[in-house]
């Protein structure tokens, strides 16, 4: 009787415990989600600040034209003034000699006098950078399609070679060149640790010449709400957003570019390399561009030629192979 009691009541000890360790085991994933999901957001704020800090400006008409129109006309107006006074005083007025130099001591007209408050004070409206955006400024250096501050990207991380933009989505983040992916899978562009890491084009690149493929790869945040780094990539998979988002801007050192999006794969990482940068002859190259062609999700209409140099996005895709999936964007330079 005894004997019976106590196995009753180790049952219901033995439930209660089960019940515990599945709880402790659902917090402890909905933790890990929580937190990774927060470290993403992190790093979208990161790459926020950063995109605020080496932009440049936006230059309006307002800002350009109206003032130029405006000075224009007050200039002309002071001319003719100028033209009438002198015409009507020409026999009358005694001729002034006129010193080259006058020093400031010399001078009746005082300057005004204005305090700018130290530049320390507004660190994002005064950028430690002053960068020029016309090319005598700079040296050849524009911000091109992106607005980014390209001689500010380089200085901020040597690694850096393009900024890539694709207008209507949140994709607008510099990219670096580097043969230590490993680093920039888990470090952003200026150097904290994190998860999203950083765009990045394998070391065989070459943006300068450039090669006949620029491969760009980035992470994608799966089953995460943020659209950061290459997850609006996903929305490819549908002809209807590619129709309505068919071009990506590249900026580089060397220039600026712009792409038209032909294919869209998806794909196992073991297929084939999709980020070969050049092919020893015109064959390979058509055989490569064939083959994305021939894979892409639909057509696109879009018509790619050996003469042409492609750019390649490629992120993962494990919703297609948990394994090795990848979801590859290519477009062809326009």
């Amino acid at each position: 009787m005894s004997q019976h009691k106590r196995t009753k009541r180790r049952f219901p000890m033995t439930a209660i415990l089960a019940v515990l360790l599945i709880l402790a085991g659902v917090a402890a994933i909905v933790g890990s989600l929580w937190m990774q999901e927060n470290e993403i957001n992190t790093g979208a704020e990161l790459y926020d600040t950063l995109s605020e800090q080496l932009k440049l400006p936006p230059a309006t008409e307002e800002d350009t034209e109206p003032q130029q129109d405006e000075a224009s006309a007050e200039d002309n107006a002071a001319a003719e003034n100028d033209s009438a006074e002198q015409d009507e005083h020409e026999q009358e007025q005694p001729v002034i000699a006129i010193p080259e130099e006058l020093s400031a001591e010399e001078s009746p007209v005082q300057p005004d006098v204005t305090v700018v408050p130290p530049l320390t004070l507004q660190p994002v409206e005064q950028p430690a950078y002053q960068f020029d955006p016309t090319p005598e400024g700079n040296g050849g250096v524009s911000s091109g399609l992106t607005g980014a501050n390209l001689a500010a990207c380089k200085e901020v991380n040597n690694d850096f070679a393009a900024w890539l933009k694709i207008p209507g989505t949140d994709i607008d983040y510099p990219v670096v060149r580097t043969n230590d992916m490993d680093y920039y899978l888990d470090h952003t562009f200026t150097g904290e640790e994190s998860i999203v890491g950083c765009l990045f084009s394998l070391g065989r690149t070459d943006y300068d010449a450039p090669s006949q493929n620029i491969a760009i790869y980035g992470h994608h945040m799966r089953r995460s709400r943020s659209t950061t780094m290459f997850q609006p990539l996903h929305e490819y998979k549908s002809a209807s957003f590619r129709d309505a988002h068919a071009t990506i801007h590249l900026d580089t050192l060397n220039g600026s570019r712009s792409y038209t999006v032909f294919a869209v794969i998806s794909k196992r990482e073991s297929d084939w390399d999709a980020s070969a940068a050049d092919f020893s002859s015109q064959d390979e190259y058509q055989a490569f561009l064939d083959r994305a062609l021939e894979w892409s999700l639909y057509d696109t209409g879009v018509s790619v030629t050996t003469d042409d140099h492609i750019l390649t996005l490629i992120t993962c895709d494990r919703d297609y192979n948990s394994e090795d999936g990848q979801l590859v964007v290519m477009a062809v330079q326009n």
